[in-house]
């Protein structure tokens, strides 16, 4: 099998789209102007290895996504982390693989269920782990989308798929020798995405906070060269910035940003348009400043990293598992490398490690205890009271709750307007829905319970499942909004490919 490769500039630069016909040894590949393309692979990430020695398939760090032909077959190869996932649709005759929601409806000719209202709780379901998520959404007319995290999909030409699980990491037995692992595919993964082999190179760049895992990856990032951080300050009564802690480790390019700046931005859509609702909006203030980097992030490090929660080989997530941005990465240009996912399958051996004797002198015996970050950044000159002592928030704010009021006082007002229009002409859909209406009632009583807790009427109350704890009302169009408004530029780029016909 080979590649057919068209690429649009119109299209996101990092998005990806294949069309594999059955019985046919050409796949069809379109994408943007950043995306890899090489004689048997295609790729937007980087992995531990050098550029052209595609191995990314069998990599327990690979960042990105993408795919690797060979005479009988296509490998898509997703990111080692649930932050991000590869979608599917399958006619009669043809499979469609790619890493955008937007794109492959577009292609594919298919629609979002607008009577539908689940469609958050089903995203958010990968937060129970890579063999417990719902893998595949509904869609109009019957039909279902797929989505593929942490595996490879592996396609012959008669169609027949098969998924094939990550390769397992190595084991750890002391904190030197998962460090040593973790320094050293920093570096290599560093080493390949600055090839001079790539259409597009990429550098380092880190977004730091006063918690645990934000500071230590500042701290590895300086072992590759990284030099310039982003930090939050607030309007509100809280403080997270993280600028003490990059001036001392030498950080030379400090960009300072306020949260709320994001109420200024208009694209709102590529933060709701993968299904969790906008819990990401702050980067779309940094988007200058993101093209052509990978971001160090410490995701999942509450889980990784903390020593008193207890490992689990599902990669068991908290309720947002930050796959908000995904569509505003592929367009911006920039790439998550996602530090605590780096073998992450040996969850038991780091959590030892974090419980073991060597480093009670980094352990501070409370709830919010992570020794591994806490060791790596004092070790490096920063003082103990400088990060990890309280973790007041992230930044910005979600757009998963309540009503459309809630919504007017919390997105951004452009997006809004056009928002509220797209509600107000399809909400009238769900009315006569028996299971919106019995929904909309477990949400009212969920709504009513969080009020008398907080007037102090009631000390507690069970929470219901996650589907009835996330809005029916309007919050849940906003993926319905998000997918058409994002989809009109892929309709955009596609056209531009039928007219060079």
């Amino acid at each position: 099998m080979k590649f057919k490769i068209t690429r649009l500039e119109q299209l996101p630069k990092l998005s990806w789209l294949i069309k594999i016909n059955k019985n046919e040894t050409e796949v069809e590949l379109i994408c943007g102007s950043w995306v890899e393309k090489s004689k048997n692979f295609f790729v937007e990430g980087a992995w531990d290895d050098e550029f052209d020695n595609p191995t990314f398939d069998k990599s327990v760090v690979f960042m990105g996504s993408g795919g690797i032909v060979s005479d009988d077959k296509v490998t898509l190869v997703t990111p080692c982390n649930t932050l991000e996932a590869i979608y599917s649709i399958r006619t009669d005759d043809t499979y469609f693989f790619s890493n955008s929601i937007s794109f492959l409806l577009e292609v594919t000719g298919e629609d979002l269920d607008l009577s539908y209202a689940h469609y958050e709780h089903d995203i958010l379901t990968i937060s129970d782990g890579i063999y417990d998520y719902k893998r595949h959404i509904p869609l109009e007319n019957g039909k279902e989308m797929e989505l593929h995290y942490f595996e490879n999909i592996e396609v012959d030409a008669n169609l027949n798929i098969e998924r094939k699980t990550k390769n397992n990491p190595p084991s750890f037995k002391n904190f030197n020798e998962y460090y040593s692992f973790l320094i050293k595919k920093l570096k290599e993964i560093n080493r390949n995405f600055t090839s001079d082999q790539r259409i597009k190179r990429y550098d380092p760049i880190v977004f730091v906070s006063n918690g645990y895992d934000s500071p230590m990856c500042a701290t590895l990032g300086r072992e590759i060269g990284c030099n310039k951080a982003v930090v939050f300050e607030s309007k509100k009564n809280r403080v997270d910035s993280g600028k003490p802690i990059v001036e001392l480790l030498g950080y030379e390019n400090i960009i300072e940003k306020e949260e709320l700046n994001y109420l200024d931005m208009t694209n709102t859509e590529e933060f709701v348009a993968n299904g969790e609702l906008g819990t990401s909006l702050y980067f779309s203030v940094v988007e200058d400043e993101l093209e052509g980097t990978f971001v160090l992030s410490g995701g999942h490090g509450d889980w990784v990293w903390d020593k008193n929660v207890k490992p689990n080989t599902k990669i068991l997530r908290h309720f947002f598992p930050g796959t908000a941005r995904k569509e505003f990465r592929l367009r911006a240009g920039f790439n998550l490398v996602v530090i605590p996912f780096f073998a992450v399958q040996s969850h038991k051996d780091i959590h030892a490690i974090s419980n073991s004797e060597e480093m009670k002198p980094w352990s501070l015996g409370n709830d919010y205890d992570r020794p591994i970050p806490r060791r790596i950044v004092e070790e490096k000159g920063i003082p103990r009271d400088y990060f990890g002592v309280e973790k007041d928030g992230g930044v910005a704010s979600s757009l998963r709750f309540l009503n459309l009021t809630y919504l007017k006082r919390i997105m951004p007002a452009t997006n809004f307007k056009e928002f509220e229009i797209f509600y107000k002409r399809n909400k009238k859909l769900r009315k006569k829905n028996i299971d919106y209406i019995i929904h909309s009632l477990k949400y009212s009583i969920y709504i009513m319970k969080i009020i008398l807790k907080q007037k102090g009427i009631i000390s507690s109350f069970k929470e219901p499942e996650r589907k009835y704890a996330c809005s029916p009302w309007a919050p849940s169009f906003l993926f319905h909004w998000g997918v058409d408004k994002v989809r009109r530029r892929y309709r955009l780029a596609l056209n531009e490919k039928e007219n060079k016909i």
